[in-house]
């Protein structure tokens, strides 16, 4: 399973992540917590501890949904064309090097990457965010 709040991911990308874990045929549960300073945590597990309180718990393919479908009419995120073998396999050793350094499957890093930068290298958003990962400067 993956810990979704150990992503560190913003709200926007998290049907981009959540598409990722659950593209196969077993889906899970997503959790929303938030703690007493107002911190959210998103997870795919259920997460103890007094100071959390459960805001809700929705099924991952509904969360999907309804998330993709917002951000799509908002023009916050563009539906990817499709990626070629090619441009992914050029990738693939670093990607699956990177998922094992840090404990993520590499199909995760793999859909994210083809979702905001169509594995373009030179990619840059309109928020200057660059890159394969589209990551912020300095990040």
């Amino acid at each position: 399973m993956v810990n979704l709040r150990k992503l560190g991911l913003g709200a926007m990308h998290l049907a981009l992540v959540l598409g990722a874990v659950v593209g196969g045929s077993a889906q899970a549960d997503v959790f929303k917590y938030v703690d007493a300073t107002g911190k959210v945590y998103f997870t795919d597990v259920p997460l103890t501890g007094a100071k959390l309180r459960l805001e809700w718990q929705r099924p991952a393919a509904k969360l999907i949904d309804e998330n993709k479908k917002k951000l799509i009419s908002a023009g916050r995120v563009q539906v990817p064309g499709k990626t070629t073998a090619k441009q992914r396999n050029g990738f693939s050793g670093l990607i699956s090097a990177t998922a094992r350094q840090y404990q993520l499957f590499p199909e995760l890093l793999h859909e994210v990457i083809r979702t905001v930068s169509g594995y373009d290298p030179s990619a840059v958003s309109s928020a200057g965010a660059i890159g394969l990962m589209q990551l912020m400067p300095g990040t």
